[in-house]
């Protein structure tokens, strides 16, 4: 089994030396509201495929406005592969493919007081990322991450009347 494959979550000291720990997250910000997008048929023909700030706000227009501190779960279908090579889906030159969130939709989910996205695939970049910039959008700046474990369904919920 590879990295980066359970079920986890990334504190800000992740990706920032004064962040806070694990320990350190307030629980008000763990025990949270459940957003899910589905981006699942734009990354079924591309891997590389982003969940947008166009897909939250389109999520905003069929359900209700994200509540503050909600967790947006991004389901890919990505836990389709995870018991193949296809999870990973690493290249020869061991450059990764597989979806995330865009940058631009890191930072409305910031400026929405959003706790964090969940995602069911390695992490919250695109795999082929090589800044790492939703990484440094949000964990430094005190937002979580959830990795949910591709099994447990998490990010396939029916998406509750919040997004």
């Amino acid at each position: 089994m590879r990295e980066h494959i359970a079920t986890r979550i990334d504190a800000s000291l992740h990706f920032s030396f004064d962040g806070c720990s694990v320990d350190e997250i307030p629980m008000r910000v763990l025990v949270v509201p459940l957003a899910v997008t589905d981006i699942a048929t734009p990354a079924e023909s591309d891997p590389n495929a982003e969940l947008t700030s166009q897909d939250i706000l389109t999520g905003e227009e069929v359900h209700d406005p994200l509540p503050a501190y909600a967790c947006v779960a991004m389901h890919s279908g990505w836990e389709r592969h995870v018991k193949s090579s296809r999870y990973r889906n690493a290249r020869s030159d061991e450059t990764k493919h597989f979806p995330g969130f865009h940058l631009e939709a890191a930072q409305m989910l910031m400026e929405r007081d959003v706790s964090g996205p969940a995602v069911d695939t390695m992490f919250k970049d695109r795999g082929n990322s090589v800044d790492f910039a939703v990484h440094y959008a949000l964990l430094p700046r005190g937002r979580w991450h959830w990795k949910v474990w591709p099994s447990s369904r998490m990010c396939r919920r029916p998406a509750p009347p919040l997004l």
